[in-house]
């Protein structure tokens, strides 16, 4: 600021009592304060800068970039120190016939690149349509402008209205307005918050004719003035200010100057040899320079790249396993911007060793090979080779996520060895020592219970396992199937024969072989035999029960069957016992496929499920807790991560809920249909504001609906407007909103039936 100062006497001429006149003569000085542009260095990408500042009832508005532009004011257009945002003054404009206009400049054409045209704003009164800023021409089809209809700001571009802002301009308040291109996306702020977003991917905006007007929607057309006031329009040609949610500026902008500082990196895609080093937006940043450096706590930072227009960029030539440091700075025409924070990222590394292979659950046909955990792992490989000594291996599976593998279908008595390697993105890991483990010898397999009942026409019910103390007393009994081979063992009962067995023991000597009872893959095979057999009291019947024959010339086949752990058919147990039906005996014995299953208990829970070789335990336990926004998936064992939330931002959805008709009579029904596409959520809901219909799902064709048409959600009878909402939650907790209406037709009160009157436009009951 500078200081200059005159000197001076001004005569003064008192009255005192009496009439008496005293004149004085006073010195002063007159202080003059002048006033530089800025103090600070402008920015080449501001092409517009209005402060609105000056004397009060000034029509000088002085554009203070480093491209001064001439700006005439029209009407009343002018100054007013009633009013301000900031330093004092504001221009006024009383919404008949006052604008501002400054001639054809390449400046406010923006082609195909960033820019933001920003300014704060106080309406005054109700505004149908009302021009703010821009280049808009009715004869000209390339143009763009930010205009008022019905109180909301609107963006238009080739005199057609792009979108709307979601919120209304208060009145009388201030609001601050930015307009920002990022790329391919158009975004619309009201003090920070975004109002909406469209994609503009190649699409130009350009100036038009190039004239540019301020205070009223066309340069061409003398109607629809702003009421109200307008305090530091900026334009800034090349960069995007904001590229997400921001706090309005707090003070008279200067120039952009030097940016403000970018976000702290972040990585993607981190391999042994490269990473994505990410950043968000510096305010005022043409472009950026990147510098890092290597090691540990390190603090020596080399600049290894600079004019990246990217918010990302792909570092390669790196080392595997090591540390590597970044901080970015933006640069524009000011010159260099403030350092980021400093961001960290180990370069990957392929996983540990695993432990050597232990064995659990050995079998003659399986059993399970177990290791411990390798460091870096994100799944293992398994390989094996048969034979006591042998080196030769063969994969058997990969992406394990498991420390366990259930391996079957091995061969009794027989050495296998087996050897585990660890995975990840970088790549296979060392493999583990190599662990041995021969199968158990033949029929050494677990006893699967035989279940239920058997009838005999002659000898009534045969109880084929009892192990309930308090019906069996200290007798529990029951037949069983070895998992290896199938034979039958134990005792089933028969209250008119007793004891009958399945015990090879006691089938030695049956009338033809194969003597043991045997559960195959379809049927039982063999005998079972009443221990009772051949006393005195059987007259003379040996106690053997046929569990199988064919047709050997007698014209006829019979046996028991077996599919799905059910049993069906029939045994025979000559005339003493005649036919024995086994359609209500089950058991477990190979009613299923090992498995292991991921499925999901809430949004978050991995469950898994995993069913043993035999299919006779299957165990379910939480697996694995996913962190938001992560969440489950059912059948994937791994937390998914939801792509990035698209615009609109939080409070923004269209074009998802529709209702069908939208105008009805009294006591009709509408359909509403909704389908959100147009943003990642976790849940959604539909209600009435009327509370009379509530519907849940992202989608109406799969919601549950009491009554469905099409594939919409019915309503219950319409008695009164009603408006439907559509309120979707994300996966980072932000709510999107989007509301449609049903009218009813008008009543009159002379379409009234009889017993009915007219109140508020529907006919009641008195």
């Amino acid at each position: 600021m500078k200081v200059s100062r005159s000197a001076g006497f001004v005569i003064a001429s008192v009255a005192l009592i009496g009439a008496v006149v005293l004149t004085v003569a006073f010195l002063f000085y007159e202080v003059l304060f002048s006033y530089p542009a800025t103090t600070e260095a402008l920015d080449a990408n501001t092409k517009l800068l209005l402060h609105m500042d000056g004397s009060n009832g000034s029509t000088v508005f002085t554009d203070s970039s480093l491209t001064p532009k001439t700006m005439t004011a029209f009407g009343n257009a002018q100054i007013t120190t009633a009013q301000s945002k900031f330093s004092g003054a504001s221009g006024v404009f009383d919404g008949t016939g006052d604008y501002l206009t400054t001639p054809a400049s390449a400046d406010f054409s923006f082609g195909t690149g960033n820019f933001t045209v920003d300014f704060w704003v106080r309406k005054n009164g109700t505004q149908s349509a009302a021009g703010i800023v821009g280049t808009r021409n009715a004869a000209t089809s390339t143009n763009w402008s930010l205009e008022v209809l019905s109180d909301k700001v609107w963006v238009v571009r080739d005199n057609i209205a792009v979108f709307g802002a979601a919120n209304s301009l208060s009145n009388l308040t201030w609001t601050h307005v930015a307009l920002v291109r990022f790329g391919n996306t158009l975004t619309l702020y009201q003090d920070g918050v975004s109002q909406g977003s469209v994609s503009v991917t190649g699409q130009t905006w350009n100036s038009g004719d190039g004239v540019l007007v301020v205070g009223r929607n066309q340069s061409d057309v003398n109607a629809n003035y702003l009421n109200g006031w307008l305090d530091e329009m900026r334009i800034t040609k090349g960069v995007a200010l904001w590229t997400s949610g921001f706090t309005p500026p707090d003070a008279p902008d200067t120039g952009s100057g030097t940016p403000s500082a970018p976000g702290t990196p972040t990585f993607t895609t981190v391999t042994q040899t490269s990473m994505r080093v990410n950043w968000t937006a510096a305010p005022g940043a043409s472009n950026y320079k990147i510098e890092r450096c290597a090691g540990v706590g390190c603090s020596s930072f080399t600049q290894i790249v600079s004019g990246v227009s990217a918010l990302y960029y792909d570092d390669s030539g790196l080392s595997a396993g090591t540390s590597y440091s970044y901080r970015i700075r933006g640069t524009n025409a000011s010159g260099d911007g403030t350092y980021s924070g400093t961001g960290t990222q180990v370069t990957g590394a392929t996983p540990g060793t695993p432990g050597t292979p232990t064995f659990s659950s050995v079998t003659a046909v399986s059993m399970r090979v177990n290791w411990t955990a390798a460091s870096g792992a994100s799944s293992y490989k398994i390989e094996r080779c048969v034979g006591a000594g042998c080196s030769i291996f063969t994969q058997l599976a990969t992406g394990i996520s498991t420390l366990y593998f259930d391996d079957a279908a091995l061969t009794p008595s027989t050495s296998y060895s087996y050897r585990v390697r660890a995975t990840n993105a970088q790549g296979d890991g060392s493999y583990s020592g190599t662990g041995s483990q021969s199968t158990a010898a033949s029929g050494g397999g677990a006893a699967i219970p035989i279940t239920g009942w058997a009838w005999s026409d002659t000898i009534g019910w045969i109880d084929l396992n009892c192990s309930n103390l308090g019906v069996c007393g200290s007798n529990s009994f029951g037949l069983s199937a070895d998992t290896v081979n199938g034979t039958l063992s134990g005792y089933a009962w028969s209250d008119n024969v007793g004891w009958i067995s399945a015990n090879s023991s006691d089938l030695s000597g049956c009338p033809s072989a194969p003597c043991t009872a045997t559960l195959g893959a379809s049927a039982l095979s063999g005998w079972l035999k009443a221990v009772s057999g051949g006393s005195a009291q059987s007259g003379g019947w040996d106690g053997y029960i046929a569990l199988s024959d064919t047709d050997t010339g007698d014209g006829f086949s019979y046996g028991v069957s077996y599919g799905a752990g059910n049993f069906s058919g029939y045994g025979w147990g000559s005339t003493n016992v005649g036919w024995v039906d086994f359609s209500l005996a089950h058991t477990t014995y190979n009613t299923c496929t090992p498995s292991t299953t991921y499925t999901c208990s809430d949004s978050v829970t991995i469950v898994r499920t995993v069913t043993t070789a035999e299919c006779q335990t299957t165990v379910t336990s939480p697996y694995i807790m996913c962190v938001a926004p992560q969440f489950c998936s059912t059948g994937s064992p791994v937390c998914i991560t939801p792509e990035p939330t698209p615009e609109p931002g939080a409070g923004g959805l269209t074009g998802n809920l529709t209702v069908k008709p939208n105008l009805v009579g009294l006591n009709g029904t509408t359909t509403v249909y909704w389908a959100v596409n147009n943003v990642q959520v976790n849940s959604c809901a539909v209600t009435a504001d009327d509370g009379s219909s509530s519907w849940s799902g992202e989608y109406s064709a799969t919601s549950t609906c009491p009554t469905k048409y099409a594939t919409g959600c019915t309503s219950l009878p319409i008695v009164k407007q009603t408006t439907f909402r559509l309120s979707c939650l994300d996966f980072d907790g932000n709510n999107y909103v989007e509301t449609a209406t049903v009218n009813l037709v008008p009543i009159f009160e002379e379409n009234c039936n009889t017993g009915f009157i007219h109140v508020n436009g529907q006919c009641v009951r008195p």
